[in-house]
């Protein structure tokens, strides 16, 4: 998308549809949509798609780059019809399983969208992120310009740096759901649209779009048809605007609860500076004061997520604290909460969050030895083009920055390095260079 950032015209539908599709909307929200893309042109909007393979009708993103006036003038005549019945024609019926690591579990499904689908959804995109970025509270750092890893990977280090310093208890609970991004209730993702401001001409196209849908999937073959009322589409530019929502509604219904109760730890005089959740997508992280306060927050979380067709993964969920043996930790290895045993993680123990590896014990050099593991996997991994004289010296140091030194360098900015440390990773890059 372009830079611009186009604030919701007034001239959008101001009183609730009476029917599920009222007449004109369509037209209305495409001539919205029409000043949009006159205003980014086609080919700054399909930039972002350049690259890529083409879709199943042949159409790829180098032939908007390229289509000049001629197509742009064709697609404002598309955005001025109905437009909510062209989305619902493009959105198309293919989903791919692709397998990440081994195991059944670990298939994910990627939806097979129409260029032509991407490109006005994108446009749809543009409007609908002004208005919910701004009832999205800084706890979520998941698709937000602004926002990334590396923000909520710093908190994450200065909040064991100040913790260790006035010695101050802490315990984290690092939540993973079951297949997010799938099992989400529709109706529940259009009632959060709505709480959050969105017109209620995008949320019926919305609606459309999501409504009647059927897929096919394809791994070796092509499977029959099937219905689907679950979940969003992964690969659909709305998707993460939709998932974001819906989790901000989840979390917003307990945290003033938690702040009257005093849950998560107060850096501050105000409850802008009480810290109890950070959140990268449907990646969420409890902090907490205590243990009894952790699990009161993971059930909170467990019940309402369960109302909106979410499920916690037990395997994957755990807890962690700086409280050693002695202190308030308990013995067992588990703990129990509302039905759910939920690993917890010895003082000298590790888990990774968002690429690092998080520990109370030795923090930094834990996350250093870490990258320095995964760097010499990705050299590894790369090891036939890297150790082969055959290639120039500059075709060699672009592949090296590409893969070991990127993979060395992730999250380097939150680091705290001293003499050792860095000794130790610059006899890692002599020895990949050697």
């Amino acid at each position: 998308m372009c830079s611009r950032t186009f604030a919701p015209s007034s001239t959008l539908l101001h009183r609730p549809p009476k029917r599920r599709t009222p007449p004109g909307s369509s037209q209305r929200l495409g001539s919205l949509l029409r000043s949009q893309l006159t205003n980014c042109g086609c080919n700054c909007v399909a930039l972002r798609l350049v690259g890529k393979c083409c879709d199943q009708g042949g159409i790829c993103a180098e032939m908007f780059k390229h289509g000049g006036d001629t197509l742009e003038t064709l697609l404002l005549d598309l955005a001025d019809g109905a437009f909510a019945r062209v989305l619902q024609a493009l959105r198309g019926d293919g989903i791919a399983h692709i397998r990440r690591c081994s195991g059944p579990e670990e298939i994910g499904p990627i939806t097979i969208i129409p260029l032509l689908y991407k490109l006005f959804a994108e446009l749809v995109h543009g409007r609908l992120y002004p208005l919910l970025d701004r009832h999205h509270n800084k706890d979520q750092a998941g698709f937000r310009k602004g926002f990334g890893t590396v923000h909520h990977m710093f908190a994450v280090s200065l909040l064991q740096e100040q913790c260790h310093e006035w010695q101050h208890h802490v315990w984290l609970s690092a939540l993973d759901f079951k297949k997010a991004f799938g099992c989400v209730e529709h109706n529940f993702m259009w009632r959060s649209l709505a709480d959050q401001g969105v017109p209620a001409g995008y949320v019926s196209l919305l609606q459309n779009l999501y409504s009647g849908q059927t897929a096919r999937v394809r791994t070796d073959c092509m499977s029959k048809p099937y219905d689907f009322q679950r979940g969003t589409k992964q690969g659909d530019p709305l998707s993460s605007l939709l998932f974001n929502s819906l989790i901000e509604t989840v979390v917003s219904k307990f945290k003033q609860k938690w702040l009257a109760k005093g849950c998560g730890l107060k850096k501050g005089a105000t409850d802008l500076t009480q810290l109890t959740n950070l959140r990268l997508a449907g990646d969420i992280l409890l902090v907490a004061a205590t243990l009894r306060q952790l699990k009161a927050m993971i059930e909170d979380i467990k019940i309402a997520s369960a109302e909106v067709g979410l499920e916690l993964h037990p395997d994957r969920t755990n807890i962690q604290s700086n409280v050693e043996r002695g202190s308030g930790r308990p013995k067992e290895a588990n703990v129990h909460v509302d039905g759910m045993s939920i690993e917890l993680v010895p003082y000298s123990g590790s888990v990774k969050y968002l690429g690092r590896l998080v520990s109370f014990d030795r923090p930094h050099d834990v996350e250093i030895e870490n990258r320095i593991r995964s760097a010499w996997k990705s050299f590894m991994t790369h090891r036939a083009e890297l150790v082969d004289r055959q290639y120039s010296l500059a075709s060699w140091l672009r592949l090296f920055d590409r893969t070991v030194t990127t993979t060395m360098l992730y999250g380097s900015a939150t680091w705290y390095l001293h003499t050792s440390l860095k000794r130790r990773s610059e006899e890692h890059k002599e020895r990949c260079c050697a």
